[in-house]
């Protein structure tokens, strides 16, 4: 059934992220990926969505013949702006001598009060920039992934969406997860202090068609944040071996 966009500051949003607004969510084309006798060193570091997508992206890797040693360093729940994630990110490419370090956090932090406020969104994106440095710094290429959309924390939009913009501004390689697991139309959810949703401020999608078979399959967990196994990280992972595949050539 075809819903309406929702309008407003949310089209500014969607807009700057590439989405599109109609029905049920659509799996979006991923470009082919060549295969190539040349091996990469890929480090995955981030939060509880990363963790979720390690295992399935080393498989993605592997199916479209980009050789790559992969290496899990995502632990669940961390913040980007607790002292161990960037100490953590610089200790992960010494260990391994990594090429690539793709890093995905969400927005976590249990430590401040004013987690969300401009303040703390500013203080985020400056973290991420000097992660990104470090990871320049010590010879590797660093890809920066725009999480999807949360259902019942909205400042983890917003990071998502700067995370874009802080890899533009870098230079750095970005992964749009978001992009991965859009929803064709502007469905939104936030919880209605009952348990449930309600309707909401973001793009969103549970569920994605699949045309090659016209089935619709479940892509996100009830919860409105971490990604349905199999095809929700099925989905993310491809992405991300689709983006990162320019390192092989």
């Amino acid at each position: 059934m075809r819903r309406r966009a929702i309008r407003g500051v949310v089209t500014g949003l969607i807009a700057a992220l590439g989405l599109s607004a109609c029905g049920i969510g659509i799996v979006q084309p991923v470009r082919p990926l060549a295969t190539t006798d040349e091996s990469r060193t890929v480090v995955l570091m981030g939060d509880s969505i990363m963790w979720q997508a390690e295992s399935a992206i080393k498989a993605e890797l592997e199916r479209a013949g980009l050789h790559a040693t992969v290496h899990f360093r995502a632990v669940k729940g961390e913040s980007l702006l607790a002292d161990p994630a960037r100490r953590r990110v610089r200790d992960a490419i010494r260990e391994t001598g990594a090429d690539i370090v793709v890093m995905a956090w969400t927005g976590n932090d249990l430590s401040s009060p004013n987690a969300g406020s401009d303040a703390w969104h500013r203080a985020w994106n400056r973290e991420l920039e000097a992660v990104i440095a470090d990871v320049r710094s010590l010879g590797a290429e660093p890809y920066v992934v725009s999480p999807p959309p949360f259902a019942r924390r909205t400042r983890t939009n917003r990071v998502s969406y700067d995370a874009g913009i802080v890899a533009s501004m870098t230079g750095a390689g970005h992964v749009s997860w978001w992009r991965a697991l859009q929803a064709e139309d502007c469905r939104v959810w936030v919880s209605d202090g009952k348990g449930g949703l309600t309707e909401g401020t973001s793009c969103f999608a549970f569920d994605l068609l699949y045309p090659e078979d016209g089935d619709v399959r479940k892509v996100r967990w009830n919860e409105g944040a971490h990604m349905q196994d199999p095809w929700g990280v099925w989905r993310v992972a491809r992405w991300t071996a689709s983006s990162i595949s320019r390192e092989w050539r």
